[in-house]
């Protein structure tokens, strides 16, 4: 059953869009209709305690999300996301390549086009999303205070290949 209540009331500024559902097939829906196609696997049988907030701006969208039980999320990265915490113990798999557990103080960044699987135990994920030409637009905006000739051309990869798991796009001039 979908309320309108996060589980935390600290989750979310009060004019964020919300969601909440114990049901694994809820929120898969929710979620699909927000992010597209993604898939979930969770314990069968157990609420899952599922609470997801956006904050969507004009050039930049925040989200977080809470879990009661533990998790398996494979999905698509279109643009950069950096992922500012997550339950401890998540580990990130991209093709056969998986990341060590997770600390209290991790940051991920997920590159544009990254295919990944997400295995967490329960607990909290707040993610920024920055579409691509918005980073661009950052980088290009810092080239003159970063000398003559650096970030001249800069861009970053674009292709569908996956990278390592907390690494950064890669980048050419």
């Amino acid at each position: 059953m979908s309320t309108a209540v996060p589980a935390s009331p600290l989750s979310a500024l009060p004019w964020a869009t919300r969601f909440r559902s114990d049901d694994l097939d809820e929120v898969r829906a929710f979620v699909g209709n927000i992010d597209g196609r993604n898939s979930r696997a969770a314990p069968r049988g157990e609420p899952m305690g599922y609470s997801m907030y956006q904050l969507a701006g004009r050039r930049t969208n925040f989200l977080g999300t809470e879990s009661a039980v533990e998790q398996t999320v494979r999905g698509y990265v279109p643009g950069p996301a950096l992922h500012l915490s997550m339950p401890v113990g998540s580990v990130y798999r991209s093709g056969r390549r998986a990341s060590a557990p997770t600390g209290p103080l991790s940051v991920v960044l997920a590159p544009p086009g990254w295919d990944y699987a997400r295995a967490s135990p329960p607990g909290s994920l707040l993610l920024v999303g920055v579409p691509r030409h918005v980073l661009q637009d950052e980088v290009e905006a810092l080239r003159p205070a970063l000398g003559a000739g650096w970030g001249a051309g800069w861009r970053c990869s674009t292709s569908p290949r996956a990278t390592r798991p907390a690494s950064f796009p890669r980048c050419a001039a």
